[in-house]
């Protein structure tokens, strides 16, 4: 397999300064897992196999990353540093002849393109090794890259390990390599580089920055300068994880802005990098735009709506806070770290399918503070308004419901009107059942419509009916009580309050029933 590349990503630490019992790669930026946004950069960069190397809570990697198929699994049972991490997935790399690029796990900035070119640099020299450096005014806690006389990489010394004059350097390695696959394990596994590293350093253990020095001595180690250093931040703590996802959106608004799309307050926005917008899109501040979500030209996202794995049609306008979603949360992927991997739901929740997506139609209004749930579908010209609640139901063309309603597992035909207060009543305590209502009817406010049941076209419901059986085309249907008029009742219980609160403010009345 000459030619060819795998990547090896390093994923078996706990993460102890997250202060969590989830390992750190498991953490979500912007609604992935860390180790899947460094997959997924490793499989841009053309990488197959990857190899993920696991330890601590390795059955919930497995279970992340079950779904990618060009991802295999090596276990580093004792964690002895990130030379030994990488060595224990030489079995899984036996038959493999390439570049091996070696990531950390918790770099989930890092552009596949970045990685491509890395190789390809170290492809292109020969090197035994490349190691991907930046250089920074404050160096801090970074291991230094230090060159010899003609600017080749000579070694990496831990910022613990360096000397005063070393402490001085600025060029410091991100933790991301390139490695010719034979001088990492040898030509049958067992020798290579990877077998003559020391633990004799400040913290015992065996650095895989140790290979930079084994390939300098014959002539073959570089360093490559990269010039965005945000772009290979680790994350260590719960406020360097905040902030490279911060920088992740950010980064993905520019990109969107640049394709033609608006953003009201840029910042306060939050687009995963799964969804695709079209140009002439509207953002206004706080809307989040998440998983695969798709949204077509023209359409307007107002001030804090959440748009899940659903699309928007053309022109469709989404109003003030409302909510739409393919899955409820207790079963969305984007809570499962925090659930199912840490022992609250152990049912490993179903990925979105694209017939639960939810789908508002071209032209269509949505909103302010409406709910459109599972498999919610809008036609064009659909108005849903304040306060409505939509799930597996269907809207035809021109379709109204625009107050205060349940509209749970049924099918509104064309031009129809749902007035406000109107309930689906689909749920028996067992099963749900659906209700149907055809074209051009009218359904009066403060209904019920207890499913099975279907109001025909051109059919009217008259306010306040609980509807239990069909009612045909174009008939009209009232369950009312006949109104009853009572003359001076109300006087006469307006002078009865008013005695009893006379005879309360005396003293001869303590309360009232």
């Amino acid at each position: 397999m000459s030619g060819a590349r795998c990547a090896i990503v390093l994923a078996a630490g706990q993460g102890t300064r997250m202060k969590s019992s989830l390992i750190k790669v498991l953490h979500p930026v912007a609604g992935r897992t860390m180790v899947r946004r460094v997959v997924d950069a490793a499989l841009g960069a053309g990488c197959d196999p990857v190899i993920v190397v696991v330890g601590r809570q390795g059955e919930r990697v497995r279970q992340e990353l079950a779904d990618v198929p060009q991802v295999r699994f090596a276990v580093q049972a004792e964690q002895r540093g990130t030379g030994d991490a990488v060595h224990s997935a030489a079995p899984a790399l036996e038959h493999f002849r390439g570049t091996a690029l070696l990531l950390p796990g918790d770099v989930p900035l890092i552009r596949a393109a970045t990685l491509d070119e890395l190789a390809a640099q170290r492809e292109r020299d020969g090197a035994l090794a490349t190691v991907l450096s930046m250089e920074l005014d404050d160096p801090k806690w970074y291991g230094r890259v230090i060159r010899d006389d003609d600017g080749g990489a000579r070694a990496i010394v831990e910022a613990r390990d360096c000397d005063p004059q070393q402490l001085r350097v600025r060029e410091v390695n991100t933790g991301l390599y390139a490695a010719e696959l034979g001088f990492l394990f040898g030509g049958d596994g067992t020798g290579g580089a990877l077998a003559t590293l020391s633990p004799d350093n400040d913290q015992g253990e065996l650095y895989l920055t140790d290979i930079v020095a084994e390939a300098a001595a014959s002539g073959r180690a570089n360093a490559r300068i990269h010039g965005d250093p945000t772009e290979v931040l680790g994350v260590n703590d719960r406020e360097e994880l905040a902030r490279v996802e911060d920088l992740l959106y950010r980064r993905t608004a520019s990109a969107w802005m640049a394709d033609g799309v608006t953003m009201h307050a840029p910042d306060t926005v939050r687009v995963d990098p799964e969804v695709v917008l079209a140009a002439d899109v509207v953002l206004e501040p706080r809307v989040q735009l998440q998983g695969a979500t798709r949204v077509a030209t023209g359409a307007v996202i107002e001030t804090g709506a959440v748009v899940r794995d659903s699309t928007v049609g053309e022109g469709a306008r989404i109003g003030v806070g409302s909510v739409l979603r393919a899955a409820d949360v207790a079963g969305d992927a984007q809570v499962r770290p925090y659930t199912v991997m840490m022992g609250i739901n152990e049912k490993k929740p179903r990925e979105t399918r694209d017939e639960d997506r939810v789908r508002v139609g071209a032209d269509a209004r949505v909103g302010p503070f409406a709910h459109l749930r599972m498999r919610s579908r809008l036609a064009g010209r659909v108005h849903l308004g304040n306060f409505v609640e939509t799930k597996n139901t269907v809207l035809g063309d021109g379709a109204k419901a625009n107050h205060l309603a349940y509209l749970g597992d049924g099918a509104i035909g064309a031009r129809s009107n749902v007035g406000a207060g109107v309930i689906f009543c689909n749920y028996d305590g067992m099963d749900k059942h659906r209700t149907d209502i055809g074209e051009d009817a009218f359904v009066g406010s403060d209904s019920q419509l207890v499913a099975p049941v279907r109001v025909g076209d051109r059919a009217y419901v008259g306010s306040g009916t609980t509807v239990t059986k069909e009612v045909p085309d174009g008939a009209l249907m009232v369950t009312r009580a006949r109104d009853k008029v009572l003359p001076g009742y109300g006087d006469r219980k307006y002078d009865k309050i008013q005695a009893r609160k006379a005879a309360r403010d005396a003293g001869g009345e303590r309360g009232g029933k």
